[in-house]
């Protein structure tokens, strides 16, 4: 987890991280969604608080959870395994080229709906 050189007491901190996202489970497979959410909220959740801690200005934050017809997961995974979306899912609904994983595009009428009302998001709040 990258505190083992930094941190003062890192197997106290490993318990308590154990404890909390696993409730001193034997981490399996089973885990995997509890695993999932350790690392987003130190990689994404914890970092985007305190950005915004730090920031003086105005503030904004999204979050994109929607599970289309596809995700990255199939290639992350190589299956779902997730009841959401994966780190960058929301990128299949706005671009309409070619992404860095080869998902396909969005082509059920729900997906392209979402992908309408996103991009439309998007576009407004960068106009108004």
């Amino acid at each position: 987890m990258m505190y083992e050189d930094t941190a003062q007491n890192p197997n106290e901190i490993t318990n308590k991280l154990k404890a909390f996202y696993f409730n001193n489970q034997t981490i399996t497979n089973l885990l995997f969604k509890n695993l999932t959410d350790m690392f987003s909220d130190i990689f994404f959740l914890w970092p985007m608080i305190k950005s915004l801690q730090l920031h003086k200005g105005p503030q904004y934050v999204f979050y994109f959870d929607y599970l289309g017809q596809t995700s990255g997961q199939e290639v992350l995974a190589t299956r779902r395994v997730l009841r959401g979306a994966t780190h960058s899912d929301e990128t299949i609904y706005i671009w309409k080229n070619n992404n860095p994983f080869s998902v396909q595009p969005p082509t059920t009428r729900t997906d392209l709906r979402l992908s309408h009302l996103f991009v439309n998001l998007l576009v407004n709040f960068a106009t108004y």
